[in-house]
């Protein structure tokens, strides 16, 4: 069978797009080189249960994949006001507060020089110094923080946090996308720290910019993997293409 389109990769940018395509009346096969959907999304079992390995939450700014979730017919969670913490090679620990994507409000809270200890921090106090367009001029969030912050900030707070909302590499992540504002908050307010304050203020709650799905995110690869071939799409597992 010859299909309208096909669509290389079942990772959830791919069901999305298949879906799309086939909600339009064209038809679709998916090639998927490996033996699951859901690409970077993906799921472990543990003690019998079904948890995520990748992502377990998404990003509740702009309203495109709740809105997706429910379409559906997936239940959103939100999750439990207790933060996350970050396991590195040398121990584990909490999530500082107050952050936007792990770019602290306060380099020196102690929550923060836990995760990233005092030279660190002492580097990343540079940003207060700096002039507001250092780190700009890629437009991406890792050269922001690398720049105004030091890399220890970046490596150990950061891209754990960035990466885990929007399974991408912080490198790639356009700063207008992941924090629309930032930069002219920045230039107001002299630094990336006083803007990330603005953005989330003092007493954000940890979770409060995320939403989870009942049951994991890996759920929303198989709904839409399920709702393909319910559209007539076809999913062609272990099917690399060259």
């Amino acid at each position: 069978m010859t299909a309208d389109v096909a669509v290389v990769g079942a990772g959830i940018g791919g069901l999305v797009a298949a879906r799309e395509l086939a909600k339009a009346g064209l038809d679709v096969e998916v090639f998927e080189a490996t033996d699951a959907v859901g690409g970077l999304i993906g799921r472990a079992s543990v003690a019998g249960i079904e948890v995520d390995t990748g992502p377990e939450s998404f990003a509740t700014r702009g309203d495109h994949v709740a809105a997706l979730v429910d379409e559906l017919g997936l239940g959103r969670e939100q999750p439990a006001a207790l933060g996350s913490w970050l396991v590195h090679d040398d121990g584990a620990a909490p999530s500082p507060a107050g952050g936007l994507l792990g770019i602290p409000r306060d380099v020196t809270a102690p929550d923060v020089v836990r995760v990233i200890g005092a030279e660190a921090s002492q580097r990343a106090l540079d940003d207060l110094r700096l002039p507001p367009e250092i780190g700009t001029a890629s437009g991406m969030l890792g050269e922001l923080v690398r720049e105004r912050m030091g890399e220890t900030v970046l490596e150990r707070l950061v891209a754990p946090i960035a990466a885990g909302v929007y399974s991408t590499p912080v490198d790639e992540l356009p700063i207008e996308r992941v924090a629309p504002n930032l930069i002219e908050l920045i230039a107001e307010h002299g630094s990336l720290q006083a803007a990330v304050t603005v953005l989330r203020g003092s007493g954000a709650r940890p979770g409060a910019l995320v939403e989870g799905i009942r049951g994991g995110m890996h759920t929303l690869a198989d709904a839409l993997a399920k709702d393909l071939q319910r559209r007539g799409a076809r999913v062609l597992l272990n099917s690399p293409v060259d």
